[in-house]
C-alpha cells in the first residue's frame, strides 16, 4: 500500500511538472509568434519609409488607396507571414491599402470655429470648448480632446473603438458587446475620422522647388527664380503688393501690368554733383547686381543723372555677373529663351548652393518708378501656369492645409464657400484625372468654383502632403496570430521622421 501511495505521488508530481513544462513551451512559442508577428507589422511601416524617402507614396489621389495597392500594401509575403498596411474603409465600405494621408482632415490646431462648425454630427458647445482648449492647454493629438467634459470615447472614436480601422464582429452586434452600435454593417469612425492634430505640407511646387514669396521677393528675384515670367510681370507684382498685400496667391489675377517710367534728371540741377555721378560701376568681388546698383548710383542723395549712370552701370554688371554664372555652369537657367520649368528649378537650386533664399526677403533695393497701363498682368492661363511656384508665406512647412485630391467631400465641405453639392462636385472631377489635382489652381475646372470662391479657400489647400499615418498588420501564415503598429511619419526633403508610435496585438 505505500508503494502503490507513493507511485500515485510520483505520477501526479511528473504530470504536473508535463503539464508545467508544456504551458511554458507553449507560452514560449506564442511569444515567438508574437514576436514574429510584430516584426512584420514593422517591416510594412519600414517600406511604407522607404517609399516616403523616395517619393513614391502613391496617395496623389483617393483612388491611390484603394485595388492599385493591392499587390503592393496587401499580404505581402515575408519570412513564416505577410504585412498590410490597412487604409480604412472608403465610402461604399470597402478596404483601402496604403498611407494614410493627415491631409485628408481637418487639422484642429489650426482650424477656425466656423471650419469645426461644420463638421458633421459635431455641437457648438463642443467646438467652443475645443477653442478654449487650444488657447491654454496645447494638444499634441487627438486623445487630448478627452480632458473635455464635452467628449467622450464613443463621441471621438465612434464605434471604432480599438481605432484599427476594421469592422469587428463586436462593433457590429448592436447593444450585445462593447462598443454600442447600430450593427448597419458599416464602421462609425466618430469624429477622430474628420479630424487630426498632425497635418503639414512643405512650402514646395510640384517639382520640389522653393516657392517664391510674391510678398518679400524683389521684382528681380522673382524674375530669376520663376520660368516663364517677365521683368515687366514681376516688376508689377511688386508694384502691386506696395499698394494692397498679397493675401492669397489667387491675387496674382488682380495684377495691373505697369511700365517702368525713365526719369530724365531735370529738376536736380541745383544739386551738388556727386563724384561718382554718370560712372560705370565697376563692382565689388562677392557683391550682387543690386548692391552694385546701390554703392555705385550717386552716394548721400546724388543728383538723378548719376543715379541713372549707377543704374545702367548695374545692368552691366548683371549680364556679366549672368555670363559668369553661365560660364561656371551655377546658373544655366538666365537665358529667358530656355524651358521654363527647368529655368525656375535650376534657378532655385543655384541659390540654395549659394546660400540665398529663393523665397525672397533679401535687403531693400531702390524701386523704381512706375505708372499702370490699364491691363491686366496675368490671365486665368498664366495663373495657373505659375501659382504653384508662388506663395505668400516665408514658413518651410505649412501646417492645416487639406489636401484636395485625398480629403473626403464631408471634410470639403467645411471650408468656406463650399457647400457639400461643390465638395461632390470636387470629388468626382477628381475622380476623372488619373493623377487627381496636380495644383490648386486645377480647381478652376471644377463647375461651381470660380475666381471668388478659390481666393477664399486657396490658402487653405494643397494638393501633396508630407505627414501620413501607417497602419500595419504583421500576420503569421497560421492567420491566428497577429499584431498592429500605427506611426505618425513627416516626410521632409532628406528624411522621413516618426512623431508617434503605438504598438497592440
Amino acid at each position: 500500500m505505500l508503494v502503490l501511495w507513493v507511485m500515485m505521488v510520483l505520477s501526479a508530481v511528473a504530470l504536473d511538472m508535463t503539464f508545467s513544462a508544456r504551458m511554458r513551451t507553449q507560452v514560449a512559442a506564442n511569444i515567438g509568434e508574437s514576436e514574429k508577428a510584430m516584426f512584420l507589422a514593422r517591416a510594412g511601416v519600414e517600406a511604407a519609409i522607404s517609399d516616403l524617402l523616395a517619393f513614391d507614396d502613391r496617395v496623389e489621389s483617393a483612388a491611390d488607396l484603394e485595388g492599385a495597392e493591392d499587390e503592393r500594401y496587401k499580404n505581402v509575403e515575408l519570412g513564416d507571414g505577410a504585412y498590410t498596411l490597412f487604409a480604412g474603409l472608403d465610402a461604399d465600405n470597402q478596404p483601402r491599402y496604403g498611407l494614410i494621408d493627415e491631409a485628408a482632415k481637418i487639422n484642429i490646431e489650426t482650424a477656425g470655429r466656423e471650419t469645426l462648425l461644420r463638421l458633421p454630427g459635431i455641437e457648438p458647445s463642443l467646438v467652443a470648448a475645443m477653442m478654449d482648449q487650444k488657447e491654454h492647454d496645447p494638444r499634441e493629438d487627438l486623445n487630448d480632446l478627452l480632458k473635455l467634459e464635452q467628449v467622450d470615447a464613443l463621441a471621438l472614436y465612434g464605434e471604432d473603438q480599438n481605432r484599427n480601422g476594421l469592422l469587428d464582429p463586436n462593433e457590429d452586434d448592436g447593444e450585445e458587446t462593447w462598443p454600442p452600435d447600430n450593427g448597419d454593417g458599416r464602421l462609425d469612425g466618430g469624429l477622430a475620422q474628420y479630424l487630426t492634430t498632425w497635418s503639414l505640407a512643405r512650402n514646395v511646387s510640384a517639382q520640389g522647388e522653393d516657392r517664391v514669396d510674391i510678398n518679400q521677393a524683389s521684382a528681380e528675384e522673382i524674375a530669376k527664380s520663376i520660368g516663364g515670367i517677365s521683368e515687366q510681370a514681376a516688376l508689377s507684382i511688386v508694384a502691386h503688393r506696395d499698394k494692397n498685400k498679397f493675401a492669397s496667391v489667387v491675387d496674382l489675377l488682380e495684377v495691373e501690368l505697369v511700365e517702368e517710367v525713365k526719369d530724365s534728371g531735370q529738376g536736380n540741377q541745383n544739386r551738388p554733383q556727386n563724384a561718382n555721378a554718370g560712372r560705370q560701376p565697376q563692382g565689388r568681388p562677392g557683391n550682387t547686381p543690386g548692391q552694385n546698383r546701390g554703392n555705385n548710383g550717386g552716394n548721400n542723395g546724388g543728383n538723378n543723372g548719376g543715379n541713372n549712370g549707377g543704374n545702367n552701370g548695374g545692368g552691366d554688371n548683371e549680364a556679366s555677373s549672368r555670363n559668369s554664372q553661365q560660364a561656371d555652369g551655377k546658373n544655366d537657367a538666365a537665358s529667358s529663351n530656355g524651358d521654363g520649368g527647368r529655368q525656375g528649378q535650376q534657378q532655385n537650386a543655384g541659390n540654395r548652393q549659394q546660400g540665398g533664399n529663393p523665397r525672397g526677403g533679401g535687403p531693400e533695393q531702390e524701386k523704381p518708378k512706375t505708372q499702370g497701363t490699364g491691363k491686366k498682368a496675368f490671365d486665368e492661363s498664366a495663373f495657373r501656369r505659375l501659382a504653384d511656384s508662388l506663395t505668400i508665406s516665408q514658413d518651410e512647412q505649412l501646417k492645416g492645409l487639406i489636401n484636395i485630391n485625398t480629403a473626403p467631400a464631408e471634410v470639403l465641405a467645411c471650408l468656406p464657400e463650399i457647400d457639400m453639392a461643390l465638395a461632390n462636385a470636387i470629388t468626382h472631377e477628381r475622380e476623372g484625372r488619373a493623377d487627381g489635382f496636380q495644383t490648386v489652381a486645377d480647381l478652376l475646372d471644377v463647375d461651381g468654383l470660380n475666381v471668388k470662391k478659390l481666393k477664399e479657400i486657396y490658402e487653405k489647400l494643397s494638393a501633396r502632403s508630407d505627414v501620413f499615418t501607417v497602419r500595419s498588420f504583421g500576420v503569421l501564415s497560421n492567420r491566428a496570430t497577429f499584431y498592429t503598429v500605427s506611426a505618425v511619419v513627416e516626410r521632409s526633403e532628406f528624411e522621413v521622421a516618426i512623431r508617434y508610435w503605438h504598438e497592440h496585438q
